[in-house]
């Protein structure tokens, strides 16, 4: 989407609840429980739980999507497998060390003890088999676990909030909140359209407990159909291990654009293009199109209050496509505009950075 000077201060208004308005983008977000994987190799046993006994969270039934982890006397995380039904986890294949590969501690090795969490918590065995890892080629082991005296929290930092848009933008809504629980969460975030526009979510995802705010973004796709209108999208963030929610809505106002960025539409000498990859951290490319000759090309970075935080300048630019690497190391996450000035040409797009 392009902004004229006016449309970029009516958006500067409008976008301080954190929504980006970006053009054929894909988001991905990751906020993984820890910041480690098991190192698979052949090396390994099954251990499961939940056939003769429960796996138990505060005197319940865990439920389905709680994640069990096992490390080995050193810590090493060496086994991670989630609760496919209520109190059930497994088969889950826990690695011990592969004696090829010197120097990397994979996991235990035969008869040393293994330490299991539930959600993040360091959970209590309850057999009826014990934690010794067995060695490669064992028959799976039944280790059920429970915990208890934990507590689940969720807190609301920053909500998305209303926007104007063009026909064909996707307009990406950021989420901000925090864990305040003293257990691993899993959440689900969902977003429904009043008008049935086409809503993007992602997975489900884990936040452990202290991980400070965590930013999670959706977005609506506007359609090319959509002028002078308005959608009412209503948003859910669902924790998996207790009723508690973040509930709220935001509207998209629909209004023609300065430029048409219709992709049949016949191209222009002057055009700004999106940023890619976006959002980007910490760098990420700007393309141009320049329809003559320029001295002097000037790219400048504002935050959402209009406050400049960087500039670009290029010299002696030839007309024709043109790309531009931007380096925002020295910035804080956030939405930022990027405004290119080429002598009477000006446009204005927006991007995310996300550290």
């Amino acid at each position: 989407m392009v902004f004229n000077d006016n449309g970029l201060h009516r958006f500067v208004r409008t976008i301080a609840g954190l929504a980006t308005v970006v053009t054929g983008t894909c988001l991905c977000i990751v906020m993984p429980a820890v910041a480690e994987d098991p190192i698979p190799n052949p090396n390994f046993a099954d251990f499961f739980g939940g056939a003769t006994g429960v796996v138990t969270m505060n005197g319940s039934l865990a439920p389905v999507g709680s994640v069990v982890e096992a490390r080995d006397p050193a810590g090493v995380l060496c086994g991670r497998g989630y609760l496919w039904s209520e109190g059930k986890y497994g088969f889950m294949p826990v690695y011990g060390d592969d004696e090829r590969t010197p120097g990397v501690d994979e996991g235990p090795v035969a008869s040393e003890a293994l330490t299991f969490y539930l959600n993040g918590v360091l959970a209590t065995i309850t057999g009826p088999d014990n934690n010794i890892w067995p060695g490669p080629l064992s028959d799976p082991k039944e280790v059920n676990l429970t915990i208890s005296g934990v507590v689940t929290g969720l807190e609301l930092i920053t909500a998305p909030g209303d926007v104007f848009a063009a026909p064909g933008d996707t307009v990406v809504f950021a989420l901000t909140f925090k864990n305040t629980g003293s257990v691993t969460d899993f959440y689900t975030l969902t977003a429904t359209s009043v008008r049935d526009w086409t809503t993007l979510t992602p997975a489900t995802f884990y936040v452990g407990a202290g991980l400070g705010n965590q930013t999670v973004l959706f977005r609506v796709v506007v359609p090319w159909s959509a002028t002078n209108e308005t959608d009412h999208v209503l948003f859910a963030l669902q924790s998996g291990l207790s009723p508690l929610s973040i509930n709220g809505s935001v509207f998209i106002h629909v209004t023609p654009t300065d430029v048409d960025d219709d992709p049949n539409a016949l191209p222009v000498d002057f055009s700004l293009g999106q940023n890619y990859p976006n959002p980007f951290n910490p760098s990420t490319t700007i393309p141009f199109t320049l329809g003559a000759k320029s001295d002097l090309v000037t790219i400048r970075v504002y935050n959402l209050l209009g406050r400049e935080m960087d500039v670009i300048t290029l010299e002696d630019l030839s007309s024709g496509p043109h790309a531009v690497t931007y380096d925002a190391s020295r910035l804080a996450s956030g939405v930022y505009f990027y405004k290119i000035h080429a002598g009477a040409y000006s446009a204005t797009r927006v991007m995310a950075l996300v550290k």
